[in-house]
């Protein structure tokens, strides 16, 4: 019986969507199927009186579903790309390209029904070394550290556009306390697993297919749902006030007495982040968000370190 269910078993496979380009697919669910022992044995026993010489029996077959069907998949009505998003990163910070890779591949798949609202913490997982994430540079205290997950900012950055243009509603989002280089000002979306977190609910009648990938340097993500949006989103940042940085003076003991080392700071912004509709009829402004990013200190380091006297010290005795 082991071998002849070695032949025959099959293991199932859920359907499921695959995107090529702005196509998306459905590859087929696959049945699977398993030795039925006992009728076997039934089918033996009760032919063994009636052998003559050789004996041929059809081997009883189970059969059972996949958990996820192409029927099940179609009926969601998930057939043309709403909205689209790609930054750029730096692929020689391999810590961060991998937490990068990682995250992107938490939410690559995911299908959101109507109504629901997705969390970025929730479906990404908590960020730690078990789960392969590694160090890269993060900001803490308006300062640039290394932590274990450094990175995953820009997918969840990279993400919030994405349900911007796809105009969903946000519903939690919060900037970073400093500027990044991969979006425009105002349009970066901070996470923190447990503390702070992305989540936009799909306000639309259709599921909405998340796709994220990364291909060389560039990170994409897409959305694919029952129909195109009726307008085109435009998403603008506009800088409204530039805040000057802040400087501090601190004492340098290996710097000498009377020099100064100047560490240059960097401003902060206020942002206005504007959506434009447009559409044949109309176009129509909208405020999405004001954000305030912080200036970082320019450092004047004041030297303290005495000055040795290297002059030569003459001793006279006497006349």
């Amino acid at each position: 019986f082991e071998n002849i269910n070695e032949t025959i078993f099959v293991e199932p496979q859920d359907a499921f969507f695959k995107v090529e380009g702005d196509t998306v697919l459905i590859v087929y669910d696959i049945a699977g199927q398993v030795l039925d022992e006992n009728k076997l044995k039934e089918k033996i026993i009760s032919s063994l009186w009636l052998c003559d010489g050789e004996l041929t029996l059809e081997v009883p077959i189970k059969k059972y579903k996949a958990n996820i069907t192409k029927d099940e998949l179609k009926a969601l009505e998930i057939k043309v790309k709403v909205a689209e998003y790609s930054t750029k990163f730096n692929k020689s910070q391999k810590g961060r390209t991998e937490n990068i890779k990682l995250a992107a591949e938490r939410i690559n798949g995911y299908i959101l029904p109507p109504g629901d609202i997705f969390s970025f913490n929730q479906v990404v997982g908590e960020r730690t070394r078990d789960r392969g994430y590694q160090e890269a540079p993060v900001f803490i205290d308006n300062q640039t550290v290394s932590d274990i997950g450094g990175g995953v900012c820009q997918v969840s950055s990279t993400l919030y556009n994405l349900a911007l243009l796809a105009n969903l509603e946000i519903i939690e989002r919060i900037n970073h306390s400093l500027p990044v280089s991969y979006v425009p000002l105002g349009r970066d979306a901070t996470v923190n697993y447990d503390t702070i977190d992305l989540k936009f609910k799909n306000n639309t009648d259709g599921n909405l297919l998340l796709a994220a990938e990364v291909v060389d340097d560039t990170l994409t993500v897409k959305f694919f749902g029952k129909e195109k949006l009726p307008f085109t989103i435009e998403v603008i940042s506009e800088r409204v006030k530039t805040i000057s940085p802040p400087i501090t003076v601190k004492e340098d003991t290996n710097l000498p007495k009377g020099e100064i080392r100047i560490k240059q700071g960097s401003p902060g912004y206020v942002v206005k982040v504007w959506k434009t509709y447009i559409s044949e009829e109309r176009e129509e402004k909208v405020l999405v968000s004001t954000d305030t990013y912080n200036p970082t200190p320019t450092v004047l380091y004041s030297g303290v370190k005495a000055v040795e006297n290297h002059e030569s010290q003459v001793t006279q005795n006497g006349v």
